[in-house]
C-alpha cells in the first residue's frame, strides 16, 4: 500500500502543476494495488512484517470484489467520458482521473469509490471558491483516499 500511495502522491503533484496524470506513474500504481490484493488473497496480510496490511485487510471487500469494482468503475467512467467527448461536450473527468480512481478502487474497494465521490465534491467546492470552471482531481482524490486508508488502518 505504501507503493500505491507513493505513486499516487507523485502523480497528483504532477496533476496539480500540469493538469495531467502520467501513465508512467498510474501503471505502476495499479500494479502495486494489484500486488496488495494478491497478497491479501494469499493470506500474507497476517505476516508480522506487514502489520498495516493485516489491520486494513479485514475492513476491505474480498480481492476479487475490489478488482471487479475497479473494472466496473473503469468501464462506466470511460463510457461516460467517451460519450461526452463524442457529443462535443467539455471534458468532465480526464482519462487520467479515471485511471487514478480505478487504481484507488482496486486498492481500497468500495472505499475508493467513496474517495472519488468526496474528491469530486471537495475539488468542486475549491473550484467554486476560486471562481474556476475546472480543477485537477488527482490531488483531492489522493488526499481523501489516503485519509480513508489511514482511518481504516487505525
Amino acid at each position: 500500500m505504501i507503493l500505491v500511495a507513493a505513486f499516487a502522491v507523485w502523480a497528483s503533484a504532477i496533476d496539480a502543476r500540469r493538469r495531467e496524470l502520467p501513465n508512467r506513474l498510474l501503471g505502476p500504481m495499479a500494479l502495486a494495488a494489484l500486488g496488495c490484493q494478491v497478497l491479501r488473497q494469499w493470506g500474507v496480510g497476517a505476516l508480522p512484517w506487514l502489520p498495516w496490511l493485516s489491520r486494513i485487510s479485514w475492513r476491505l471487500a474480498p480481492p476479487s470484489v475490489c478488482a471487479a469494482l475497479a473494472l466496473a468503475l473503469a468501464l462506466g467512467l470511460w463510457t461516460i467520458e467517451a460519450l461526452r467527448r463524442r457529443r462535443g461536450l467539455p471534458a468532465g473527468l480526464g482519462f487520467g482521473d479515471v485511471k487514478l480512481a480505478c487504481a484507488w478502487t482496486l486498492a481500497l474497494g468500495s472505499w475508493g469509490v467513496l474517495a472519488l465521490a468526496l474528491g469530486c465534491a471537495a475539488g468542486g467546492a475549491a473550484a467554486l471558491a476560486r471562481h474556476r470552471a475546472t480543477f485537477p482531481l488527482g490531488p483531492y482524490l489522493t488526499a481523501l483516499a489516503l485519509a480513508i486508508a489511514l482511518a481504516l488502518a487505525i
